[in-house]
């Protein structure tokens, strides 16, 4: 199946390890020079004005895309890489 990329960013983004709503998805991660798409990107956690930095889950962690939401299986650190300065300082 297809997907373009403004009807992937209307979608929720929800983990089903622990049914948390983690955003909507902001950017995909492309491969090149395949064009592969190998991951999606969707934004931290806001506390007030700030954003906690982004999440980027790779392909593999995508369980299913639905008609609303897309499930994702993120069970700890080895499912989850990051890509903002905020937590490469922690």
């Amino acid at each position: 199946m297809e997907y373009n990329y403004s009807d992937l960013r209307r979608k929720r983004v929800v983990n089903v390890m622990d049914g948390r709503d983690l955003g909507k998805i902001c950017d995909l991660v492309i491969n090149f020079p395949s064009g592969r798409v190998t991951g999606i990107i969707v934004p931290g956690r806001k506390n007030g004005f700030f954003s906690s930095g982004e999440l980027i889950i790779g392909v593999p962690c995508i369980e299913r895309i639905g008609d609303d939401a897309v499930l994702v299986k993120l069970g700890g650190p080895p499912d989850r890489l990051t890509a903002t300065d905020d937590e490469e300082e922690r």
